[in-house]
């Protein structure tokens, strides 16, 4: 009878002790909605971030793994909630006010994790599709005049799990810093867009190799490496929009 009591009491309190409520896949999309987002995409990609942070306070060991040491420390998780706190006191975000411990349920993070990989696949499929940047086709030297220039392809060749999605966000970030190059004023845009096209080349190479041998540890750490050329572009990319 106590132990009841005590049930009560917390549930009278608030706590998320006694909280059911599971956000759909809707509402997950609009919380979790990147800013970068066409407002008027039904199916918009999620703040990577975001979803990193959820990972990393959700508690459950498979969803941990993977996590960089940084971002699973108790100051990467501080850091990571004074933000997301933002996105949950924000009403256009989180319209049937979720709270954080809700989201952040195993459950929960696991759905997240999934609707934001198949997003990024989506829109992968959907660029592939569409004719490649201008860019592309500006004349370069070669040592055989005539030989038609290979565009950049967008997706694996071969199966590389999560690497090979931070590989196909990192290309659709260059492709479209290269697209922002074709009529931006900053040089440092229109350098990165042709660095980054070149380097994502090359690790695109390594990758498959070692796809090709099996070596997730190679494969991780270029996923790492990828990671950061996509938030560089990204950051210019904001940078460039805001002139």
């Amino acid at each position: 009878m106590k132990k009841f009591f005590l049930v009560a009491m917390a549930c009278a309190l608030g706590t998320t002790a006694c909280s059911h409520r599971e956000p759909n896949d809707v509402q997950l999309s609009a919380l979790l909605r990147s800013d970068h987002a066409d407002p008027s995409d039904p199916t918009p990609p999620l703040d990577t971030p975001s979803v990193i942070c959820l990972r990393a306070w959700s508690g459950e060991v498979g969803l941990l793994t993977g996590l960089a040491v940084g971002v699973a420390s108790d100051e990467g998780k501080k850091a990571c909630r004074a933000k997301f706190d933002g996105r949950i006191a924000d009403a256009s975000h989180n319209p049937d006010k979720f709270t954080f411990d809700e989201v952040s349920a195993p459950k929960v993070v696991q759905r997240a994790m999934n609707l934001a990989v198949s997003r990024r696949l989506a829109a992968v499929n959907s660029s592939s599709s569409r004719p490649p940047p201008a860019a592309i086709f500006k004349p370069t030297a070669s040592p055989h005049p005539g030989a038609p220039a290979a565009a950049p392809a967008i997706g694996p060749a071969v199966e590389m799990g999560t690497a090979g999605v931070t590989l196909s966000e990192s290309e659709q970030m260059c492709e479209q810093l290269q697209q922002k190059a074709a009529t931006s004023t900053d040089p440092g845009v229109k350098n990165y867009g042709a660095y980054c096209a070149s380097s994502l080349k090359r690790t695109r190479d390594a990758m498959e190799a070692a796809a090709a041998h099996g070596d997730s540890a190679k494969l991780d750490a270029y996923a790492k490496t990828l990671s950061r050329y996509a938030s560089v572009a990204r950051g210019m990319l904001d940078k460039d929009s805001k002139k």
